[in-house]
């Protein structure tokens, strides 16, 4: 990824705290390379998630489908103490909900802690626009090096 996008270096964030410390946080385990955290609400449109990962052409063994009630927080930190993973898209999360800045805009790729992160429309609304579309298989050539 550019080096712009790597937050890592810059002083400012240099100890942001990620680590959400909300009672009621989703809590997952993965030694997948790349997760693809999706909401519960957005479960029919599975199957456009699962024809974005086939067109990456990512092995099954690398990447994890992780749906999240729509009640739940996720806790962030677990993904910076995951040696495996690389990066982790997020579709119809915000960054508020994230716990990140509000700075981080859908289909802007961002290194946090040596970590990929996207943020993307929720399925539902990804499902039926294309800019959308084209916009995220940019960003996901770009993080995953895609050719």
């Amino acid at each position: 990824m550019k080096e712009q996008n790597n937050i890592l270096n810059s002083a400012l964030f240099e100890h942001l705290d990620i680590f959400i410390k909300i009672v009621d946080n989703f809590d997952f385990n993965s030694n997948k390379k790349h997760l693809f955290f999706f909401k519960s609400s957005d479960n029919e449109f599975l199957p456009l998630l699962s024809d974005i990962i086939k067109a990456t052409k990512l092995p099954e063994t690398e990447y994890e489908l992780i749906e999240v009630a729509d009640s739940k927080k996720i806790n962030l930190g677990l993904i910076f103490f995951s040696k495996t993973c690389e990066s982790s898209l997020f579709f119809g999360f915000t960054s508020e909900e994230l716990g990140i800045p509000s700075f981080f805009k859908n289909y802007h790729a961002f290194r946090l802690r040596d970590k990929n992160l996207l943020l993307a429309e929720s399925l539902q609304l990804l499902n039926t626009n294309q800019t959308s579309k084209k916009n995220l298989w940019s960003q996901l050539k770009l993080i995953l090096n895609i050719v």
